[in-house]
């Protein structure tokens, strides 16, 4: 016998709906875990950029999650939190770049270079300033 759609259906158990709620749950727990652990792990690199530009005679302030350096020549460099991609951003004269955490270091999502590496290299080539700050972890 034919049975539309629109015909009453015999109730069935709901189970495949609480796997998904629970498979749901289950992922904004871990993934709510990897963002405190994503966004400590950021703020510790922002709060080690900071030191290392200050040390270096720059002014730098850290605010949230966002590094601002004033340079000698009035320009700026930005660096500050993406927390929905996981990655930390810079913006410079020379550009923009996307940096994400692997294998315990900041690494450039094109090119692979090293975050604090990459800055040293901006600081050094303009300005022939050694920036001190060992990789970011």
């Amino acid at each position: 016998m034919y049975r539309s759609p629109l015909m009453p259906q015999a109730a069935r158990p709901c189970t495949q709906a609480k796997r998904t709620a629970q498979t749901i749950n289950l992922f904004i727990v871990r993934n709510s875990m990897e963002q405190s652990a994503f966004i400590r792990a950021a703020q510790a690199a922002l709060d080690e950029l900071e030191n290392a530009f200050e040390d270096a005679g720059f002014d730098a302030e850290h605010q949230g999650n966002v590094l601002d350096v004033i340079l000698p020549d009035g320009k700026q460099i930005v660096v500050n939190i993406q927390t929905p991609m996981r990655e930390i951003w810079v913006a410079s004269r020379d550009g923009g770049r996307h940096f994400h955490l692997e294998n315990g270091s900041w690494r450039d999502t094109r090119t692979s270079a090293e975050l604090s590496e990459y800055l040293a290299d901006i600081v050094r080539k303009r300005y022939a300033v050694a920036l001190c700050c060992g990789p970011l972890v």
